[in-house]
């Protein structure tokens, strides 16, 4: 939670969870003693670290602020029941490629990173208590906590979700090329 990946890296995780405070998406910063006497002593942790992944349009790095629920036990609440087969690269590309070739039309192959893809059902009220996020704020050199208006994002969307997700990407490049 630190400045592991360096100061570029913690303080873009900073703005952008002081983004989502601006958004309403998430409440705070505050401090334990706070967090304390809204939730009483019973509030659970989620740490948060940030990864580079890319640049952007202008060739910056791009940033990205990860809520770790694994380590924050709250994973251990959901569990699926139901398993959806997940395609891989090679299934997607032979697939596109018999599209392209039996319906003879242009294929266009891309990818677009969902905005809040993780942020699909909210959080009840009363339950706010158990997903606290912990972000290094680098201008204080401590780590500021912050309520999560959205859902448990890796604990019920990751194991559930994501598979729908990577299903529904290969049944819209079938479709979207008829």
């Amino acid at each position: 939670m630190a400045e592991l990946g360096g100061a570029p890296l913690a303080q873009a995780v900073w703005n952008k969870t002081i983004k989502e405070v601006e958004e309403g998406t998430m409440g705070g910063p505050f401090t334990a003693e706070a967090i304390q006497e809204r939730y009483g002593p019973t509030y659970n942790l989620v740490p948060s670290f940030g990864l580079q992944q890319g640049v952007n349009e202008e060739g910056k790095p791009k940033f990205r602020r990860i809520d770790d629920h694994t380590a924050g036990y709250n994973n251990l609440a959901a569990e699926r029941r139901q398993r959806i087969e997940m395609a891989n690269i090679d299934y997607l590309v032979v697939m596109a490629k018999a599209l392209h070739k039996s319906f003879e039309m242009p294929l266009l192959v891309g990818s677009e990173d969902m905005q809040g893809a993780y942020r699909q059902l909210p959080l009840p009220d009363k339950q706010l208590g158990i997903s606290i996020t912990a972000i290094y704020n680098p201008t204080t050199k401590r780590p500021a906590l912050f309520e999560i208006y959205g859902p448990l994002e890796q604990v019920i969307l990751s194991r559930t979700f994501i598979g729908a997700q990577n299903s529904c990407a290969v049944l819209w490049l079938g479709v979207s090329m008829l």
